[in-house]
C-alpha cells in the first residue's frame, strides 16, 4: 500500500472549473455548471497567465490573508483579493485527461501554473506523510486535508477515491458534523497511517509553507 495516496491541505473556497478558451478568454463555472461573474480580475489572469493554448483545471477559488491562511468570509462577499488554487489539470490543448492517474495530470499541472507572482496558484500535495501534514493543519486551526488515490481517474461528483479528513475542532466550531470524514472508504486514520512511517520535527510558519515544509522534512529524514 505504500505511496497509494498523495495528500494536500484542504482549502475553504468556492469549488471551480476553470476554462481557458482561445482567444485569451477564461472563465470559472461551478461544478454544476453555474457561471460565477463577480471574478472577472481572476479571469483575466486565468487568461493571460496559463501557458496553455486552452485548458480546463479543478480548484477553488479563495481569498488569502497576510500569512496565507484562507478567509472565506472575504470572499464570500466579494471583499478580498481572489486566487485560484488549482487543483487538477482536466483537459489540456483540447486533450481529455479525465482517465489519466492523478499523479499524472497533477505532474502536467505543475508546468502550466505561470511563475509567481499570479493569481493562478498550484496546489502542492505531499506523499507518505499524511498523518505530518494533518497534524501541522490542526495546529495551524486549518480546516484539514484530503487524501486521493495516486491512481485514480477524475470523477465529478459523490465517489470513493478521495477523503476529506477534518479537524475536529474546526468542524465543531464552524457547526460541521461529528464524523471526521467524507466521501472516502475507510477510516481517517486507516488513510493516514498506511501509507508511511512517522517522521517527527516539522515547523510550519505559515499556510503556504505546510506543504513545502512537509517535503523538505521528508528530504531531511532520507539522508539522515
Amino acid at each position: 500500500m505504500c505511496g497509494t495516496q498523495l495528500y494536500r491541505i484542504s482549502a475553504p473556497g468556492l469549488p471551480t472549473h476553470a476554462a481557458y478558451a482561445a482567444a485569451h478568454t477564461a472563465r470559472l463555472l461551478s461544478r454544476k455548471g453555474n457561471l460565477f461573474k463577480s471574478f472577472p480580475v481572476l479571469c483575466d489572469s486565468l487568461a493571460s497567465d496559463l501557458r496553455v493554448r486552452s485548458a480546463v483545471l479543478d480548484g477553488e477559488i479563495v481569498c488569502l490573508g497576510k500569512q496565507g491562511r484562507t478567509q472565506f468570509n472575504q470572499l464570500f462577499h466579494r471583499r478580498g483579493d481572489p486566487r485560484f488554487y488549482a487543483f487538477e489539470l482536466l483537459f489540456l490543448n483540447g486533450r481529455d485527461l479525465l482517465n489519466l492517474p492523478l499523479v499524472e495530470r497533477k505532474a502536467r499541472l505543475r508546468k502550466i501554473i505561470p511563475p509567481q507572482p499570479s493569481r493562478v496558484l498550484l496546489c502542492d500535495y505531499v506523499e507518505e506523510r499524511g498523518e505530518e501534514l494533518f497534524a501541522a493543519a490542526c495546529a495551524r486551526d486549518l480546516e484539514g486535508i484530503v487524501a486521493k488515490w495516486k491512481q485514480g481517474r477524475y470523477v465529478n461528483g459523490p465517489e470513493t477515491s478521495w477523503v476529506k479528513i477534518k479537524n475536529p475542532f474546526t468542524a465543531k466550531f464552524r457547526g460541521g458534523a461529528s464524523n471526521s470524514t467524507e466521501c472516502g472508504s475507510g477510516s481517517h486514520h486507516e488513510v493516514l497511517t498506511q501509507q508511511h512511517e512517522p517522521v517527527s520535527g516539522l515547523v510550519h510558519r505559515d499556510y503556504a509553507t505546510l506543504v513545502q515544509s512537509a517535503n523538505q522534512g521528508r528530504q531531511t529524514s532520507m539522508s539522515r
